[in-house]
């Protein structure tokens, strides 16, 4: 009776593993509204373009954090209200690794990264900008 629970439980364990494991197609995201607009920039002071396409956005209440994950037009970056610093090379894998984990997406081989933080209505912003040859990905962390 054990080995059959046990082999019931792996079974359901990989279906779910091969389930998450499937990617979405950039086309799929929706174009951003201007609630989520306005929401965004209330919330970490960031001028979304018009070019923006939301991947994700979660909360987490374990890190009391939200967090949005968003690609972009690279011919079109958002304005941020503080400068964002480029980082080393090597940490754009890592980087590109949780943005593909939290968004279901296949990013690529990024080229360039940059991170910033900045204070907003008493929280902090974190930015994180992710640079590839055919679109940015910018992830923004509130954290309260």
């Amino acid at each position: 009776m054990r080995l059959s629970t046990l082999t019931a439980s792996a079974m359901l364990l990989m279906a779910l593993t091969i389930v998450s494991c499937k990617r979405r197609e950039l086309q799929s995201f929706p174009m951003i509204t201007s609630n989520l607009v306005s929401d965004v920039k209330s919330k970490t002071g960031t001028d979304l373009p018009k070019s923006c396409r939301l991947i994700v956005n979660t909360n987490y209440s374990r890190l009391n954090s939200d967090v949005w994950l968003f690609a972009i037009d690279p011919s079109n970056r958002p304005q941020f209200p503080g400068e964002m610093d480029p980082m080393p090379q090597g940490d754009g894998r890592k980087a590109a690794s949780v943005m593909e984990d939290m968004g279901g997406i296949s990013i690529g081989v990024p080229k360039a990264l940059y991170f910033g933080i900045w204070q907003v209505s008493n929280a902090q912003c974190h930015a994180t900008l992710l640079t590839t040859s055919n679109s940015d990905y910018l992830m923004l962390e509130r954290l309260y």
